[in-house]
């Protein structure tokens, strides 16, 4: 059931620092020996073959999104006119250079004012640091829609954090790894769309798409599938469930309007701006498909293609999920005797 809870300021800023706290120890945790480097250098890939070891200028997806955040931070700057990408095959017609697209935004706007103020490296890292800490105040305050007990709300948060697929990503320049974030802040405006209905919640859901979209599209598809898994823990945890008022079923629709419409121009930006300039083919056969597609065998194990790294979580995760599979079981049981 839903339940309004006023908080005083010291539990405001509890709030607030939580998640910078959680997110902050993850980093220095699992990121080491970034922390140590972030002043002057990035990070080339999550597996840390070579413990420590620091190398000057290895190409890699790392530099080339390093490129890219530089690129938008240079428009910003007004260096360089908006969506013009003057640098590559220019031939000295500028006009031709034109290039729309969304420069992963946000994250390259947080980089180029942290690049500013620190310099490249700086920028990158707090950009994967940034990155952390929204996933951490989302999945904090998703958690306190169903508890306010932190033994419970910290473990969570960090485990989230912790996700192998999001270093693996992150480390390894790929952009997937910081929209990651979008994926908990999708889980809470859509569960506060149907439990709260609070146009606040559709305005968020429908800023987050869109950002989502101009992250990751692989991200932004995947949390759109979730989403009706967090519709429906809406609606159960909604005051009038199971018998929702006519009035409550088109307030939830007014306000699922608001991020549907999101949708729908992501999906439009998505397929004008990207296939349209895409060499790829608009259809795929099922067996390139199969060919490359994660075997089951990785949720345990990376194994040596990398193709595994996306469904990938290891051993202590598979454990941990047993384990919750469990401890639920036996207080389902406990509540029924």
């Amino acid at each position: 059931m839903n339940r309004s809870i006023q908080y005083s300021f010291t539990e405001d800023m509890a709030r607030l620092l939580l998640p910078l706290a959680v997110a902050a120890a993850v980093w220095l945790v699992i990121g080491w020996p970034i922390p140590r480097h972030a002043r002057h250098g990035i990070s080339v890939s999550a597996h840390n073959v070579e413990r420590g070891a620091v190398r000057t200028m290895i190409p890699g997806d790392p530099l080339q999104l390093l490129y890219h955040f530089w690129l938008a931070g240079d428009m910003v700057a007004g260096n360089t006119r908006p969506f013009y990408n003057l640098y590559e095959f220019n031939d000295g017609n500028d006009e031709a250079r034109r290039d729309v697209g969304s420069y992963y935004a946000p994250f390259s706007l947080v980089y180029s004012l942290a690049a500013w103020l620190g310099g490249m490296a700086s920028g990158w890292n707090f950009v994967q640091f940034f990155s952390l800490w929204l996933s951490a105040a989302a999945i904090i305050n998703l958690c306190r829609r169903f508890t306010d007990r932190l033994e419970l709300i910290v473990p969570a948060a960090v485990l989230h954090l912790s996700f192998p697929y999001r270093w693996i990503a992150m480390l390894g320049g790929s952009p997937s790894g910081l929209a990651m974030a979008w994926i908990p802040l999708m889980a809470v405006s859509i569960f506060d769309i149907f439990a709260e209905r609070r146009w606040t919640a559709g305005i968020l859901a429908a800023a987050v798409m869109v950002f989502a979209s101009w992250t990751d599209k692989a991200v932004f598809m995947f949390g759109v599938l979730s989403m009706p898994l967090w519709a429906l823990l809406g609606m159960i945890y909604s005051e009038d469930f199971p018998r929702p008022s006519l009035r409550g079923i088109l307030q939830c629709a007014a306000i699922a309007s608001v991020p549907a419409a999101a949708i729908a121009a992501s999906y439009y930006f998505v397929r004008h701006v990207d296939r349209s300039v895409s060499l790829l083919p608009s259809q795929w056969p099922i067996q390139e498909i199969m060919l490359f597609s994660p075997a089951i065998s990785g949720l345990l194990g990376v194994g040596e293609n990398g193709l595994e790294s996306p469904i990938y979580s290891g051993w202590v995760f598979a454990i941990l999920l047993l384990a919750a599979l469990a401890a639920a079981a036996w207080s389902l049981a406990r509540q029924r005797r």
